[in-house]
């Protein structure tokens, strides 16, 4: 099983959460970029971690998760002494960037990840464009649904 195969084990398969979500939809065209087309495991993370944030909105998502889970890592992976997550993670917002700057550039939602954490922001493309990211989170509602605004952890 690949990592990017083993990322929606996680929540479970219901996906149903997930469609409609302006959120989910930003990180599924992400995906399908050519920007990322060769980065199996960047993608994998990617998608991990947004459905981490829709899903788990309230929970912070660990690091030994995303390498145990997502990469693969075995169940005995230390962070401390394995910085796998940390380089990944660094080169997924490389590429982020990149996208949201070129063809991404007309998406209404924009993904960035702070440094220092793992759990994605949101921003619509106005507020993103005014300036440096904002520091609350700011979420565009659902297209099917209500979702709660969500607090980095």
């Amino acid at each position: 099983m690949t990592s990017i195969d083993r990322a929606p084990d996680v929540f479970g398969g219901d996906e149903s959460t997930l469609e409609g979500d302006p959120r989910w939809i930003a990180a599924q065209k992400a995906v399908r970029s050519p920007n990322l087309a060769r980065a199996t495991q960047l993608r994998a993370i990617l998608l991990f971690i947004v459905r981490h944030a829709i899903l788990q909105p309230e929970e912070p998502i660990p690091e030994f998760e995303i390498g145990y889970r997502v990469l693969g890592r075995r169940k005995d992976f230390n962070p401390l002494d394995d910085n796998i997550v940390r380089v990944q993670m660094g080169h997924l917002r490389r590429k982020l960037e990149q996208y949201f700057s070129t063809e991404g550039s007309k998406d209404e939602v924009v993904i960035f990840i702070p440094h220092g954490r793992y759990t994605p922001s949101f921003s619509t493309r106005a507020e993103f464009t005014n300036g440096a990211p904002p520091a609350r989170e700011v979420l565009p509602t659902p297209v099917d649904s209500t979702v709660s605004e969500d607090e980095d952890a």
